[in-house]
């Protein structure tokens, strides 16, 4: 699970803000012209290829904002990880009280 968290605490000191993302997976694979998912070497090409075929998955993909948001920059690494990595895991349900999804 990826994430990209920006928290702003400088803007309005009380009242800290925080938007970001996070990202469950993210596959892009190449395929041949029947959609059947083959690794292409140039090596192997007979002739140039005018067209390349790639498939993409995305899952959990969701942007939230927060306003009154806790900060983490006071934290040592390893605390700061456990946090972002609790709001990464809540994208799966959006069922947190506390998190505006807004995507």
């Amino acid at each position: 699970m990826s994430i990209f968290d920006m928290k702003d605490k400088v803007t309005s000191p009380s009242s800290p803000f925080s938007f970001g993302f996070t990202l469950g997976n993210l596959l892009v694979e190449s395929t041949d012209q029947n959609w059947k998912v083959c690794f292409i070497d140039s090596k192997d090409l007979k002739e140039p290829v005018s067209r390349f075929y790639k498939t993409t998955q995305l899952d959990s993909l969701a942007m939230y904002w927060n306003s009154h948001s806790e900060t983490y920059s006071h934290l040592p690494m390893a605390e700061m990880h456990k946090h972002l990595s609790k709001i990464a895991k809540q994208t799966r349900s959006l069922t947190t009280t506390d998190t505006f999804w807004a995507l």
